[in-house]
């Protein structure tokens, strides 16, 4: 992430799409389900994407909160075993962590003073690709991290897998690892 890191600048981004991003976020940080996933452990959405998505849930260490995204099963497992940067640049995923004001980029902390947009006191979503190849998230891509936030926190809220419906979809949330702690997928 470079210093001019911003949402909007050279994009089709629409400032309600990361104010969307931004609530949500904020939704998600308030029921707190990093306190019972933990981020070893992954859950498998379907019906956010063209196939199931991987989520790894940051935030039970108390250090870093946010998702690990991962649109495919073997990105998932990849990233599970630990991953090289080479490797990393190959594989599609996401990554929304929280950036605190002193550590937000200049160029999106102009974007969030001048759109007002809701800041949580953790910080605000930074939600960036990390396949390499680019940084900034499309419109496609800031939805489905809403969509993996929503899925999560309606899991979580109801501490079982099951049928959620997020926006016009009904999605299904497993967590294999629920019952025997399991962790990547194999």
């Amino acid at each position: 992430m470079g210093p001019g890191f911003a949402y909007l600048d050279g994009t089709q981004i629409q400032p309600a799409e990361i104010k969307s991003l931004a609530l949500e976020t904020i939704e998600f940080l308030e029921a707190e389900p990093f306190d019972e996933i933990n981020g070893d452990d992954i859950l498998r959405v379907e019906g956010l994407h063209v196939s199931p998505v991987y989520i790894s849930v940051l935030g039970m260490a108390e250090i870093e909160y946010g998702l690990g995204i991962y649109l495919t099963r073997e990105t998932a497992v990849a990233y599970g075993k630990g991953i090289s940067d080479e490797l990393a640049a190959r594989l599609p995923a996401l990554s929304l962590t929280m950036v605190t004001e002193d550590d937000c980029p200049p160029g999106l902390d102009v974007e969030i003073r001048k759109n007002r947009w809701p800041c949580h006191p953790t910080g605000f979503p930074l939600l960036m690709r990390v396949d390499g190849e680019r940084v900034q998230p499309d419109s496609e891509e800031i939805q489905l991290a809403v969509d993996c936030l929503k899925a999560v926190r309606l899991f979580a809220e109801t501490e079982r897998a099951g049928k959620y419906r997020v926006g016009e979809r009904d999605v299904q949330v497993e967590w294999p690892g629920y019952r025997r702690r399991a962790h990547w997928p194999g």
